[in-house]
């Protein structure tokens, strides 16, 4: 599943919006991970409240050392208008990168909120 999105909540189809999404990731295997996003217009990634990855396209990825164990992750997601897109990747130790398997992320429980600027 490459979790790009090519349909969109009514809400989301036009206009300026965020979207932040907690939860936790499974690990398996103790080494190097690389996480990369694509995102129009900008993202972030956290992972134990570490910032690994601010979207840049000089800068779409980084690097963390992780041990075997669950680690609460956090992404945010924004668009600024017009066009939207995401993709999220990994590069697990000794592998080669790949979209993010949903069988790693555990997310929390889903809430939503409306704000007004």
């Amino acid at each position: 599943d490459d979790h790009s999105f090519e349909v969109y909540p009514p809400i989301l189809q036009e206009g300026t919006y965020s979207i932040v999404w907690r939860g936790r990731l499974a690990i398996e295997q103790a080494g190097l991970y690389k996480f990369s996003v694509s995102a129009d217009d900008g993202s972030k990634l956290f992972i134990s409240g570490q910032q690994i990855v601010e979207y840049t396209p000089a800068s779409p990825s980084g690097e963390i050392e992780l041990m075997p164990g669950l680690y609460p992750i956090e992404l945010r997601y924004w668009n600024l208008g017009g066009s939207h897109s995401f993709r999220f990747q990994w590069q697990p130790p000794g592998k080669p990168a790949e979209f993010m398997p949903d069988a790693v992320l555990q997310p929390e429980p889903f809430s939503w909120e409306t704000v007004s600027p």
